[in-house]
């Protein structure tokens, strides 16, 4: 839960197996320190597993901000655009012609912009509600369990580079949706496209 890091790659088990895996780097999903740093297998269905979560408690209380702050900004240009259509509406109370037709364009367009406006504060306030409720417990923001990862290592040959990686367990479910870099957290717009 106080640890940030991304997966670098999604990739399936292969044969005859569904499971999804993915990789990432030791020092996120492992404590690593002088006293504990040993090589990481699970073994068996019945070991305990060591569970990756998706989004820390730092993380998510941000995305929760993040999306609060969109549907923030959403809101005051509902009204920066509530003024601008009745200062159009009054420019097509106007005597003259010519400023009618452009007002009227005008109009239309911010008429527009407000219905999208308002269309995107609803979505983001039932992608809110989701995230809370879908997400908000850190026991429902686990995603998978560690399956193997060596110890943390230095200039390891050939290269001299260094070793620091893990592989994961996807849960499954969770990663039915996966569409690239993101996960789609339900119907409602995906975390990267805020």
């Amino acid at each position: 839960p106080k640890t940030q890091g991304t997966m670098a790659v999604y990739f399936s088990e292969g044969g005859e197996s569904t499971k999804m895996l993915g990789l990432t780097c030791r020092h996120v999903v492992l404590k690593v320190d002088a006293a504990t740093n040993n090589d990481y297998t699970l073994n068996g269905a019945g070991a305990p597993r060591k569970n990756v979560q998706l989004l820390g408690t730092h993380a998510f209380k941000g995305l929760l901000d993040l999306i609060r702050l969109r549907i923030d900004l959403h809101v005051i240009m509902v009204t920066i655009l509530e003024d601008d259509i009745q200062r159009w509406e009054k420019r097509l109370q106007s005597d003259d012609s010519e400023d009618t037709d452009g007002a009227r364009k005008k109009l239309a367009k911010v008429r527009n912009q407000l219905a999208e406006t308002n269309e995107a504060i609803e979505d983001l306030e039932k992608f809110f509600a989701t995230v809370k409720t879908d997400w908000g417990s850190a026991s429902k923001r686990i995603i998978g369990h560690i399956r193997h990862s060596p110890p943390l290592a230095f200039n390891v040959q050939p290269g001299e580079f260094m070793e620091d990686w893990a592989v994961i367990e996807l849960d499954g479910p969770k990663f039915k949706e996966l569409k690239g870099n993101f996960i789609d957290l339900g119907a409602c717009s995906p975390i990267s496209s805020l």
